[in-house]
This record gives structure tokens, C-alpha cells and sequence, in this order.
């Protein structure tokens, strides 16, 4: 079974292993200064970077006897300092990106798939100028919906973030861990 950690890393390999990427961040950096947060996304000069993040809904069903099936949504924003022509390079980037994660619907086997009825791989939800790190900047954001097979009654944790995520919830759905034994099976 997969946990949330092992996703989040294979989603910043797959975007690293794009030529051009820039700097990849597996979390959205929240800082205090202009000056920091600089210094996480510029490099060899140019600011140049990506936050992946989880983002909810997460959204879990029955798979089978004692397993569930899970989807998580991730947000990935990109940023890119804009010049006049960089726009087309930008969004050639982004294409990249996507096509990395069709050729790879399953992440390597890491999740069970990327490709779902409405949606398959990474889609892009908006795409603008704006000012990041106080740098007039290309900004992109994409999305990526991954399913992942958990043992019912698990709690899924993100040791890089130190949170825990119940597998179930109770019925009053509090976020009150709740064990499933099997599919069906009185609790």
C-alpha cells in the first residue's frame, strides 16, 4: 500500500526529470520575507520554481475486502520571471510536464492510476501573469488527481509534514479515526 509521502516524492521526481524544470518544492513555502522566499525559487540568477501541494477533496470508497480505494488531489503552481519572450517557452514547459505524466499513469506503480472518466494526468487549471517574490512572473497552475489502494482503517501519514490523515472517518465524519475490519462488516 502506498502512503501519501511516497506520491507527493514521485510527483516532484516526475516534475524534476523535466529538462528546464527549475527549483521543485514537494510544499507551498509560506515565509516572512520577500528576500526568503527569493532565495527558494531563484537560481543561477533566474527566478524559476514549483510548489506541490495535497488539496482536498480526498475522496475515498470500498475497493474490495479490506481495502479502500483513495484519490488525492494535488495542486502544482509554477512560477517563471516573465520577459517579453517567454511566454511561448513557458507554456512548452507546461506541456512538458503533462506529457511526463501521461506517458507514466501510474507514477511508476507508485499509485494505482492518474487517469479517471473526466480527466486523465495533470490538467491546467489557469495560467497568468502575476507578481511572485516580487517579480513580474509567469504562473501557472496545474492539477493531478491520484488514486492510491490503502488497508481500511488506516491512517495515512506525510512523515515531511508530520500530519495524519485518517484512511476512514466515523459517521459523524469529525476526522475520529474509525476501523473497517471488512467491506460491509459491522464496525
Amino acid at each position: 500500500m502506498t502512503s501519501l509521502a511516497t506520491v507527493r516524492a514521485k510527483i516532484v521526481a516526475t516534475m524534476n526529470a523535466v529538462p528546464g524544470i527549475g527549483v521543485v518544492h514537494g510544499y507551498e513555502a509560506f515565509v516572512k520575507t520577500e528576500a526568503k522566499l527569493k532565495a527558494l525559487y531563484v537560481r543561477d540568477g533566474k527566478l524559476h520554481g514549483w510548489q506541490v501541494r495535497r488539496v482536498g477533496p480526498t475522496s475515498e470508497k470500498p475497493y474490495s475486502e479490506g481495502v479502500n480505494e483513495v484519490i488525492f488531489n494535488w495542486r502544482m503552481r509554477g512560477f517563471m520571471a516573465l520577459e517579453d519572450d517567454t511566454e511561448t517557452g513557458f507554456d512548452d514547459l507546461v506541456e512538458d510536464i503533462r506529457t511526463a505524466f501521461r506517458l507514466d499513469p501510474t507514477l511508476g506503480g507508485v499509485v494505482t492510476t492518474t487517469v479517471f472518466p473526466n480527466s486523465a494526468g495533470v490538467q491546467l487549471d489557469e495560467s497568468l501573469p502575476v507578481v511572485f517574490a516580487g517579480v513580474l512572473c509567469h504562473a501557472v497552475t496545474l492539477t493531478l488527481a491520484t488514486l492510491v489502494l490503502v488497508e481500511a482503517g488506516t491512517i495515512l501519514t506525510d512523515p515531511d509534514l508530520g500530519t495524519a490523515m485518517p484512511a476512514t472517518m466515523n459517521a459523524s465524519g469529525n476526522g475520529e479515526p474509525r476501523r473497517v475490519t471488512t467491506v460491509g462488516a459491522e464496525p
